[in-house]
């Protein structure tokens, strides 16, 4: 997307104004630059003080890699520095073979690269005094600070504060928040951000191999963890066959609506089994204490009984052996938590379906009244117009 430089507006100082310098930052003011659009980029560190271009390798896709090339990043010591992924072995971990990718096979030069982010920070450095290809520009201010930003319907006022207190205000079409996690920008805008502690703690290391590793990566998958699960998930897709079924589509649709419904009776289940729990602990709970020692027993027994799941020879008769009279409690429970709450369920359901499906009738009712009520109009006013000319032609013939 070019853009003309007598096209942006006089009251803004530059197009874009991004707020840190290191290589998310300092990536995309080159890419905007390219395009034509002038940029200033505020970054509170100097060039060999900056976190982002440390001794860390930075793994891109060959995409990523051929993208920098387009915007004039990947020079022939960056490109040196680069080491190519010529193959990838992929292998589960107790699991007999593996599966090799390899770039030949791709048809392209290297699956990816290997990088040093010290590297591609220093080729940023040597562009800052060569001009963009396009016709827009990079301006840096460092070290500055952001200090907070306003915005209205022409763009956004930053103001930045330099290490020699020194503040000013720049104004720019927009702002762009690159700098980092704990982002100032976010903050000052009142963007939610959700915070979640893994208790984990991670090493990052650089290592010489002994060996020459040729160009070839390798990941390792565990049989258990998280990646294995991630790639059982893969099954689910399986449901997109949902959307491809018109009815099945309507029949997940109801189910879908009739939630609140269910949770409702769930909740009278759950009040259901818990008294009776409480009452076949106090019944029963001291010559079967396996069975119902505890409300948590006996609510896990209930359940079993109202699964009709070896409830009769395996629980009630037992229980009826010792206490002949157990039958007034069995059941009335099955009566009620098995016939009349799943009968329940399905009436919720069925209910759902019926609603939707005269909503569905209803709409398509409204859309046809609608479409014969605008054909009406259409004819009326032919109708109308008709007349008119009538009329007209009326007036010529008894004026000859």
């Amino acid at each position: 997307m070019i853009r003309d430089v007598a096209d942006r507006p006089q009251e803004c100082d530059t197009d874009v104004m991004i707020v840190g310098g290191g290589m998310v930052g300092g990536v995309l003011a080159r890419a905007l630059a390219a395009d034509g659009w002038s940029v200033e980029v505020v970054e509170p560190r100097r060039p060999d003080e900056s976190a982002s271009f440390d001794r860390r390798l930075t793994a891109v896709a060959d995409a990523g890699w051929q993208y920098l090339d387009t915007v004039g990043l990947v020079d022939a010591p960056l490109a040196a520095a680069a080491e190519r992924i010529r193959e990838v072995r992929v292998f589960d971990r107790g699991h007999f073979g593996l599966t090799r990718i390899t770039a030949r096979s791709a048809g392209v030069e290297a699956l990816g690269y290997v990088m040093p982010n010290r590297a591609l920070g220093e080729r940023l450095e040597s562009l800052l005094t060569e001009p963009p290809a396009g016709e827009g520009s990079v301006r840096y201010h460092r070290p500055a600070r952001y200090r907070q930003h306003a915005t209205d319907a022409d763009g956004v006022s930053v103001e930045i504060h330099r290490d020699k207190c020194e503040t000013f205000t720049r104004r720019a079409r927009l702002v762009v928040a690159a700098d980092g996690a704990a982002s100032a920008v976010r903050e000052r805008a009142d963007m939610a951000v959700t915070h979640r502690e893994y208790d984990q703690v991670a090493t990052v290391a650089t290592a010489m191999p002994a060996r020459a590793h040729g160009g070839v990566a390798y990941e390792c998958f565990t049989t258990g963890g998280p990646l294995a699960v991630l790639r059982a998930l893969r099954v689910l897709r399986v449901l997109r066959l949902v959307s491809m079924m018109p009815r099945l589509r309507f029949v997940v649709e109801a189910l879908l609506h009739a939630v609140p419904g269910i949770f409702s009776i769930a909740a009278l289940m759950l009040l259901i089994f818990y008294v009776s729990a409480v009452m076949a602990t106090g019944l029963f709970g001291q010559a079967f204490p396996e069975w119902f020692g505890s409300v948590g027993a006996s609510m896990y027994t209930l359940f079993q009984v109202m699964t009709l799941e070896s409830w009769s020879m395996g629980i009630a008769r037992p229980v009826i052996e010792v206490y002949p009279y157990a039958w007034l409690f069995f059941i009335p429970f099955i009566l009620i938590a098995t016939f009349t709450m799943l009968n329940l369920f399905i009436a919720i359901i069925v209910n759902t379906m019926q609603t939707l499906h005269e909503a569905t009738l209803q709409a398509e009712e409204q859309t046809i009244q609608q479409v014969v009520h605008e054909e009406g109009e259409v004819v009326e006013d032919e109708i109308r117009a008709l007349r008119e000319e009538i009329r007209s032609l009326r007036e010529v013939l008894e004026k000859r």
